[in-house]
């Protein structure tokens, strides 16, 4: 179903593109009626004029639904390499072969890239940098674009920033939350299927590592609302925010996130969905100034990682449904949620890594420990998100 030609703009290509505005009724001359003539006895008859047929209206707008699709952290620790790696580079076949129906399967599929792709020799923590072939697989599963904007964003410095949007550029994958060199930042939008979304990535910090070049976009109230005032300046019907933020390993709501997430609502935000835990956090729903509701998801967990201690193995998959009516409005419909688990097994070299629905019966092979690790994951994402507005969804096939 993937499905759509997403228009990167600003900040992804440098290339200020114009939005398609919703259809107009045509503007038709004035209809000219002729004064009648008198009739001239034995006068040639004339041969009847050809009738021209009235100009077709233009259509009236119809209303649009994407579903977007969006998972948390994307994390390569050593192990994860070492597993991978093979004479000629390395191998992450395995890692979404079990999921990537579950991404392809939307109309636009994001994910928090947790590591640089520089070109430098791969490294594990604490300064992370992943081989170009992860991004081959990412994209191959149906991801379409990552925010940057992490703490571990840095790792490899600004040549590191510049390699890792160079790498994704070269796959046609989309990035935000930082900028290129001296480029200076700008927004990021993209066209899915007739919506503008604006893709604003924020961070907390960097681990310390100053940000000498001004890359990095940080969760500032002065970034959020330069950044919001330009997203509706540029004609965006629907605007995500991606902010890394509160607590490693805290499974509740942070008080801190509470407090920007408010912010970033009443900023204009129209959906916040939430990473850099490592484990999942609730969804709620909260009242922006102007009165709207904006829902929160405070933390996606780790979609793909070598962190197995309870609860880090389970990650969520959200669906936002955001439907443009006919007038442009545009408003989020639904939200739902779909619990993954990270399955660490036994494999080439040491370990093989995929990810699983861990709604999913347990594959061929699994042992006793991780059928036990499955259904926690499972348990632990519907203690987290079950909630009376959002939709637990079922995976593919099991409608």
């Amino acid at each position: 179903m993937k499905k759509l030609a997403a228009l990167l703009i600003a900040a992804l290509m440098g290339v200020s593109l114009c939005g398609c505005d919703p259809a107009r009724a045509a503007n038709l001359p004035p209809q000219i009626i002729p004064s009648p003539t008198a009739e001239v006895i034995g006068a040639p008859e004339e041969e009847p004029a050809e009738s021209v047929p009235s100009p077709s209206p233009s259509p009236e707008p119809e209303s649009v639904t994407i579903k977007v699709r969006v998972v948390g952290d994307v994390m390569l620790h050593e192990a994860q390499q070492d597993s991978a790696k093979t004479e000629g580079g390395y191998d992450f076949s395995e890692y979404f072969a079990r999921i990537n129906g579950e991404l392809s399967c939307a109309d636009f599929t994001i994910g928090n890239l947790e590591t640089p792709v520089a070109d430098k020799p791969a490294s594990g923590y604490p300064r992370f940098n992943a081989p170009a072939e992860l991004l081959d697989e990412l994209k191959a599963a149906g991801f379409d674009a990552f925010t940057l904007a992490n703490n571990h964003v840095l790792d490899k410095g600004a040549s590191g920033i510049d390699d890792t949007v160079d790498n994704l550029a070269e796959r046609g994958l989309l990035y935000f939350g930082v900028s290129k060199g001296n480029e200076g930042y700008s927004v990021a939008i993209v066209d899915v299927n007739g919506i503008r979304l604006a893709l604003l990535g924020y961070t907390q910090g960097t681990n310390g590592i100053e940000d000498k070049g001004g890359q990095v976009r940080y969760l500032t109230e002065g970034n959020i609302k330069n950044d919001v005032a330009a997203a509706r300046a540029e004609g965006a019907d629907f605007i995500i925010a991606f902010p890394h933020w509160g607590a490693e390993y805290y499974q509740g709501i942070h008080a801190s996130t509470v407090r920007w997430a408010q912010k970033l609502a009443d900023a204009g935000v129209d959906l916040i969905l939430g990473s850099h835990p490592h484990v999942l956090e609730p969804m709620d729903r909260i009242t922006a100034s102007d009165g709207r509701e904006v829902v929160v998801v405070y933390s996606m967990g780790n979609f793909i990682s070598n962190q197995q201690k309870d609860p880090n193995f389970t990650g969520v998959i959200i669906e936002a449904s955001i439907t443009r009516e006919a007038d442009g409005t545009t408003e989020l419909d639904s939200i739902g949620w779909l619990p993954t688990f990270v399955y660490k097994h036994s494999g080439k070299a040491r370990y093989m890594y995929e990810v699983l629905c861990a709604d999913s019966d347990p594959v061929e092979g699994m042992d006793s420990s991780a059928k036990r690790k499955l259904k926690r994951a499972a348990g632990y994402a519907a203690e987290t998100f079950d909630n009376d507005f959002s939709v637990h969804l079922s995976p593919l096939g099991t409608e």
